[in-house]
């Protein structure tokens, strides 16, 4: 069915924006069950940008790639209205500044397969009669990218993935309600998204992506820890969220991530370049869609 099959892309898409994320150095975050703090009353004015970028930045430098099995839930509503509920597993890499490569299995055959480069972004579907939609990053428009699965601009998913060092320039914070987090507003690309940021404000908690409008799109809570292995140098250390649920408010989609045996090692080239990917899944020309057409 074509409405479940395009919830599901959107759904892995959002799982990819949520993967990227789980790079970032956050701690772990409260449980639904846990009984809400009270709140602080603050007086005193939050961190400025520029500390929380300088502090931030010391957590995230040494992760300058990642690599992890993963798992992924998807719960949500198809274009029907029936509920879904379907598991996968696959591998995350990602290098910094902005490369990400998802691959998809289920009972281990691969299903999908998307990413971005530094100048392009990619879905290819592996099941017969195997397709792709490739577009251009610098020619990314909101049409263009809702035909791709996903409500914000792919560069803004990408500057949220943690690893990336945070510009403190035109950011703002504030402190949360409940004086607890540190609320750093960053302007996108269609429109602004918040990170928010616990103790020092070197622990990220929660990400949340806006469009033009001010409604959220896209948001994520993260949580488990666990150690970042770094095979080529055994003395550097990182921690990474290894559990994230990422919800897509107007796709009623809940994504549910679990990272497993992340790395910090050599990852190759090929799995950020199209072109190769079209050749080793052997697309046919014919059912590749550029999203860079009206």
């Amino acid at each position: 069915m074509n409405g479940p099959a395009t919830l599901v892309r959107r759904a892995v898409l959002a799982g990819l924006a949520a993967l990227a994320i789980v790079a970032s150095g956050g701690c772990q975050n409260q449980q639904k069950d846990d009984p809400a703090p009270d709140p602080i009353i603050r007086t005193d004015p939050p961190p400025t940008p520029a500390t929380v970028a300088a502090n931030y930045n010391l957590v995230v430098k040494p992760l300058n790639r990642l690599w992890a099995r993963v798992e992924l839930r998807i719960v949500g509503v198809d274009d029907e209205g029936e509920k879904f509920d379907e598991t996968a597993e696959g591998y995350l890499q990602f290098v910094r500044p902005g490369k990400v490569a998802l691959t998809v299995k289920k009972v281990g055959e691969t299903y999908f397969s998307l990413g971005s480069s530094l100048d392009r972004y990619w879905w290819m579907d592996l099941r017969k009669p195997r397709t792709a939609l490739i577009g251009t990053l610098a020619r990314a428009t909101p049409a263009a990218v809702e035909k791709f699965g996903v409500p914000v601009h792919p560069l803004d998913l990408i500057d949220l993935t943690g690893v990336l060092t945070i510009d403190p320039k035109n950011a703002t914070t504030a402190w949360s309600a409940d004086g607890r987090q540190v609320i750093m507003t960053l302007p996108g690309r269609w429109g602004r998204k918040e990170l928010a940021f616990q103790d020092d404000a070197r622990r990220l908690v929660a990400v949340r992506l806006f469009d033009a409008a001010g409604q959220v799109v896209c948001e994520s809570k993260i949580d488990m820890l666990q150690r970042v292995d770094f095979p080529e140098n055994p003395s550097m250390s990182a921690l990474t969220p290894v559990r994230m649920v990422i919800r897509i408010p107007t796709r009623q989609i809940t994504v549910t991530v679990r990272l497993h045996d992340p790395a910090n090692k050599p990852i190759k080239e090929t799995v950020f370049d199209p072109g190769e990917l079209l050749r080793a899944y052997n697309i046919d020309p014919e059912n590749v869609r550029s999203l860079d057409q009206p």
